[in-house]
């Protein structure tokens, strides 16, 4: 349980970088780096941790999503007027980050499943 909520909680500081840091605060379309580092995450986590693909690809996916309320929550603060169509937006987005986390867990299991040697 401890490994599940600090995979989680490193995957919500490392996909929220981008969204934080960024200069103009308006997300609209700047999802690459996030789908991205999600990608990576997932594929460590299954790697390092020895977590379940689909377990490794929901934390990712739930930190993606909780990285990007943070940001859109910057967002409001800077253009009230922003993200006026935010449950579509959280939708559209969770379905990114699960096959950006799907992709990477299932790396991660086929890097196992091929160098794993017996000893």
């Amino acid at each position: 349980m401890k490994t599940k909520l600090l995979a989680l909680l490193i995957s919500v500081i490392v996909i929220a970088v981008p969204f934080v840091t960024s200069s103009t605060h308006n997300h609209n379309n700047d999802l690459g780096i996030p789908l991205i580092l999600c990608t990576i995450l997932a594929l460590l986590l299954v790697l390092f941790l020895k977590l379940e693909v689909i377990v490794s690809a929901a934390l990712t996916t739930a930190g993606g999503i909780i990285a990007m309320i943070i940001g859109m929550f910057i967002d409001w603060h800077y253009d009230p007027t922003s993200h006026n169509l935010f449950p579509f937006e959280i939708v559209i987005n969770t379905i990114l980050f699960f096959i950006a986390s799907i992709t990477g867990a299932g790396l991660g299991f086929a890097f196992t499943k091929l160098f794993h040697r017996k000893m």
